[in-house]
């Protein structure tokens, strides 16, 4: 013969404390936004120093060549002939660093609008940095040359400048389409949207 089991009680749940509606998690929520958004502007805000630096700093190189040896004077000779593309180079890169800046602060935000600025933002930096290593090679192997007639200087292996500006392109490259590169493989995937196109 069997006892009947009783009911347990039901357990008291406290009322809010608060006036207003009882808000609810929002199911699904991830937090990428937030680690790609910071990641931009850290990236963006640095983006912006190195540009306004490079912009004034073609007024030091003359301050700077008077206390420098010979050597490392004539590399800075070098760098003064390319002053105008250092400081149009600077300005264009100001200018994508802060577009970069501005997206991040959107995916912060969780601004629907982010996905187009951070696409948009891809492929112009690809485009500058293409740019930008072109110009900086030149200018490499000009530094080398001036170097390798440098007499008081030691001489310079054989291919040493011209390996060493091949080599700083090809890092320069990979450096700056790391970060576009991702954007534009993230932000292309059908997850990614669908979730975006529910944003403000």
């Amino acid at each position: 013969m069997t006892e009947d089991i009783p009911d347990a009680p039901p357990v008291a749940v406290a009322p809010p404390t608060q006036p207003g509606m009882v808000s609810v998690p929002q199911q699904g929520e991830t937090g990428w936004p937030k680690v790609i958004g910071i990641i931009a502007i850290v990236l963006g805000s640095l983006g912006v120093l190195g540009g306004m630096y490079g912009v004034v700093s073609p007024l030091l190189l003359g301050w700077m060549a008077d206390m420098m040896p010979p050597g490392q004077a004539t590399s800075l000779a070098v760098i003064q002939e390319f002053s105008i593309w250092v400081v149009f180079g600077s300005l264009l890169g100001l200018a994508v660093a802060t577009w970069l800046l501005f997206g991040g602060i959107a995916l912060v935000k969780r601004r629907r609008s982010s996905r187009k600025i951070c696409l948009g933002w891809a492929v112009v930096k690809m485009v500058f940095v293409v740019a930008n290593t072109v110009a900086s090679f030149a200018m490499a192997e000009s530094q080398m040359e001036a170097m390798a007639q440098d007499p008081n200087l030691p001489p310079l292996p054989a291919g040493f400048a011209s390996g060493m500006a091949i080599f700083g392109a090809g890092f320069g490259v990979c450096w700056g389409w790391a970060l576009p590169v991702f954007m534009l493989i993230w932000f292309s995937r059908s997850n990614i949207k669908s979730q975006m196109a529910l944003w403000e």
